[in-house]
């Protein structure tokens, strides 16, 4: 009887246990996933699936005791990184890269990923279409990773990206995306690429009014192209609120400092900055600028220094 009682505790134990490796389904069919090559308004559009660099990561947690970190660092990071960057450090750090836990999820994002390819790959055929109708630009390669599924994806919409010279990196969410949110963040980090392409961008370091004007360009950018999609990030400040973020961007607007865009992205108690202040100001001084210039086209604003934006807003650096 003691033998069977203390079998039944063992039983319910590894049931509760933290680690769901045991509980992973069967390998993931990624052999019909494979790079899609798009011809949009002259433009060519590569879109690269990731998911074989997490499967190994999945793989690898089944059968060995090696850590989590040290195992996505070496068949995720690495790996992505050498493909995107051509080395193999310019994603350590990367929160878009943080170790993912939960690897039974994880293990079903993608397997949902895949199933549902044939649908992403024609958002984002339409996104690119719609976006490129707008303002041209060049050839860019976009790479399809899965959300991290320690993390909610709600407020996102399922979609979180970042753009880089001629690439835009995609996380997808498959149980929260939809078409027009995968579409709105395409639109989005489609007008960093062109941005960070045609402009002097790669030519010198970007201050704190650089980082939020550009992210108030892409927003605005995504709103012109999709009117009837407003995420989150852009609903507005109330006025008691706009003034303590004013406050704090004039502050530092000439700031280098990594840490003083954090605290707009993430907020910051301390200093009264709620989450996304950079993107909500951001829009909202292009908002304030365009009603000025009713008639600028979007080639011309997504070009004009930061500076000259604020200058032809009610908003005052000095």
């Amino acid at each position: 009887m003691k033998k069977i009682i203390l079998f039944i505790v063992i039983m319910l134990l590894a049931s509760c246990s933290t680690d769901d490796a045991h509980s992973i389904p069967e390998d993931t069919n990624i052999k019909n996933v494979s790079i899609e090559k798009l011809t949009i308004n002259n433009q060519e559009f590569e879109i690269i699936p990731t998911y074989s660099y997490y499967l190994d990561y999945i793989a690898e947690q089944q059968n060995s005791n090696i850590s989590k970190n040290e195992s996505f660092l070496n068949h995720v990071v690495t790996p992505v990184s050498n493909e995107i960057y051509g080395n193999s450090y310019s994603l350590n750090g990367n929160y878009h890269f943080a170790t993912p836990r939960s690897i039974s999820v994880l293990n079903e994002y993608i397997s949902q990923l895949v199933e549902k390819h044939g649908d992403i790959i024609r958002f984002l055929e339409e996104g690119l279409t719609d976006s490129s109708d707008m303002l041209p630009g060049g050839n860019y390669k976009i790479f399809l990773t899965p959300y991290n599924p320690d993390e909610s994806s709600l407020y996102m919409q399922g979609v979180a990206g970042f753009a880089d010279e001629g690439l835009i990196v995609l996380q997808i969410d498959p149980n929260v995306f939809t078409g027009a949110s995968l579409k709105e963040t395409v639109a989005h980090e489609y007008h960093h690429t062109v941005y960070i392409e045609f402009s002097d961008y790669e030519t010198r370091l970007h201050h704190l009014i650089d980082r939020v004007i550009m992210e108030g360009k892409a927003d605005t950018f995504a709103k012109a192209v999709y009117p009837d999609h407003s995420p989150l990030w852009i609903e507005p400040l109330s006025p008691d609120t706009s003034k303590v973020v004013w406050a704090y961007i004039k502050e530092n607007k000439y700031s280098y400092k990594y840490e003083d865009i954090i605290n707009l992205f993430y907020g910051s108690v301390a200093d009264g900055l709620p989450r996304w202040s950079n993107y909500k100001m951001g829009y909202h001084l292009m908002e304030s600028f365009l009603s000025n210039n009713p008639d600028m086209s979007v080639e011309e604003w997504t070009f004009i220094p930061a500076t000259e934006i604020i200058e032809g807003t009610e908003f005052s650096l000095k």
